[in-house]
């Protein structure tokens, strides 16, 4: 999306403790100052106007995306392999993920049926990774595991951000980004725990940031795991 760069934000209590409609406010806000050409020069991180809480500012709708607005967490199956081979759902910090993850959910739901966010999913999948990333480097130590960097996780959204940008501007330039619209497309914005060798097979197939050619909302959003070979749990 022109104008956003990539930019690393930690989590914020400024957003999680936003309901739907005040994060629908910041929304339409940055895409206001959007559609007049005030997002051209990203290297500035020029403030656009001050809001009761705090700053706001042109990185905000990434950071929204990427971070605070995920409907569902999911996870490769070849990751829970190795999750039950180890034990790790069997630890006592981990019941409440993967309860739901190994159980009829197979997903972990982070915005409910009630629009309300979990907060304490999001803290779930955080603890997660660090524990991941102990038995990896423990493992590693103990020569478990030959490869340690193809091991190590990524956290990704299963349709790229990138198509939520878009989607979101040609929306609000058409006049059809509403409330309504919002809510649906913020329990459609989905994650998924990958290993580091089944996001290499993305980039080698160049499906990293883009969906397979001729897709189109409403066609599958995990189709660019299912070119590459990649097995989603509970989406087998």
């Amino acid at each position: 999306m022109p104008g956003f760069n990539e930019h690393k934000y930690t989590y914020s209590n400024r957003w999680y403790n936003k309901d739907i409609e005040s994060r629908y406010k910041y929304v339409t806000k940055i895409l206001e100052y959007y559609s007049k050409g005030q997002f051209e020069d990203s290297e500035k991180n020029e403030i656009l106007c001050v809001e009761d809480d705090g700053l706001f500012d042109y990185e905000d709708l990434d950071f929204l995306l990427k971070e605070a607005f995920v409907g569902s967490v999911f996870f490769s199956s070849s990751l829970i392999e190795y999750v039950k081979k180890w034990g790790l759902d069997k630890k006592k910090s981990m019941n409440a993920l993967f309860n739901r993850i190994l159980g009829e959910e197979r997903c972990y739901q982070i915005l409910n049926n009630d629009d309300a966010f979990d907060c304490e999913g999001l803290g779930l999948c955080n603890s997660f990774r660090r524990l991941w990333n102990r038995e990896i480097k423990k493992r590693s130590e103990e020569k478990e595991i030959q490869n340690k960097s193809e091991m190590s996780l990524r956290y990704e959204h299963v349709i790229p951000t990138a198509f939520y940008y878009n989607r979101i501007i040609e929306l609000y330039k058409n006049g059809q980004f509403d409330l309504n619209v919002f809510k649906s497309m913020l329990k459609d914005i989905s994650v998924c725990f990958i290993l580091k060798k089944e996001d290499d097979e993305l980039n080698e197939k160049k499906l990293k940031e883009k969906m397979p050619d001729g897709w189109r909302w409403g066609d599958d959003p995990f189709a660019r795991y299912k070119k590459c070979g990649i097995k989603v749990w509970g989406q087998d």
